[in-house]
């Protein structure tokens, strides 16, 4: 089993709402999306559409990173590294549903999509990393600004 999936890191899965998802360009600049992130046994899993820059981009290149923070305690984070095994259809929107439910309690809204896929992704690489912080952020509205 993935280390990732076991320990602490694996107990935080039920509790992290902040994930970003990293791949790199056509011209090899990096790019980084927000995501919902999927589990099933040792593989994640990401939805998007065929189309999009995660889907075109994973197909020339299947490496991936992902970094998932703890949405209670932004100081907890797991690290992953991957490549993406397969692109997977997803018509009927099973995948895109489950992950609905789990991060807004209720089913994909856009029912329209052109080409729903699900990105399976083998984890090579993980690390937790938990910082000896509080959270405890002064209220500065957005970033401070006024």
């Amino acid at each position: 089993m993935c280390p990732f999936l076991s320990g602490r890191a694996g107990k935080k899965w039920a509790l992290v709402l902040a994930n970003k998802f990293g791949n790199s360009q056509k011209e090899t600049s990096p790019r980084s999306a927000p995501v919902w992130i999927g589990r099933k046994g040792d593989l994640l899993f990401v939805c998007t559409e065929a189309a999009s820059l995660k889907g075109k981009n994973t197909r020339r290149d299947p490496r991936v990173s992902l970094s998932i923070v703890d949405f209670v305690d932004p100081y907890t984070e797991v690290q992953i590294r991957g490549r993406v095994v397969e692109q997977r259809p997803d018509l009927q929107l099973k995948y895109y549903d489950s992950m609905s439910l789990r991060y807004i309690g209720k089913p994909w809204p856009y029912r329209d999509e052109k080409e729903p896929i699900v990105l399976v992704i083998e984890v090579t690489k993980a690390r937790y990393s938990k910082q000896p912080f509080e959270h405890t952020p002064p209220n500065m509205g957005l970033m401070g600004a006024k």
